[in-house]
């Protein structure tokens, strides 16, 4: 399933902020990002805890970006991780994993376009 942005948000999010330069966007961006190097790291420790911990903060920034399969797919790592499925949570992660890859792309773009785009 590929990634959606929902620009929606993306427009709401910049709109509520009076984000007109993209300021914002970017930096919730890059936010994501380091979420991502958080959970990849999470993904290589031990602990269930700790992986259901930043599935969860991942999930919040996806969902403030509309980046809706991601927060999906950590939604369902949190449940997994927390209930104990590995099976399930190695499932969950081998589609995640590619869909952050996406969503990242999808978000530097719509970035690198509001930053060259007028003011309105």
């Amino acid at each position: 399933m590929p990634e959606r942005i929902d620009t929606a948000a993306i427009e709401k999010l910049r709109r509520d902020y009076d984000d007109a330069d993209g300021t914002l966007l970017a930096e919730l961006v890059e936010s994501f990002c380091d979420e991502i190097r958080v959970f990849q790291h999470a993904t290589r420790a031990t602990g269930v805890s700790e992986l259901a911990r930043a599935a969860h903060r991942l999930r919040s920034v996806a969902a403030t970006l509309g980046a809706s399969q991601v927060v999906e797919l950590c939604r369902r790592l949190e449940t997994a991780s927390k209930s104990g499925q590995s099976t399930d949570a190695a499932d969950v992660l081998a589609h995640l994993l590619p869909a952050l890859v996406r969503a990242r792309v999808m978000l530097k773009r719509i970035v690198d376009a509001s930053r060259s785009a007028p003011a309105t």
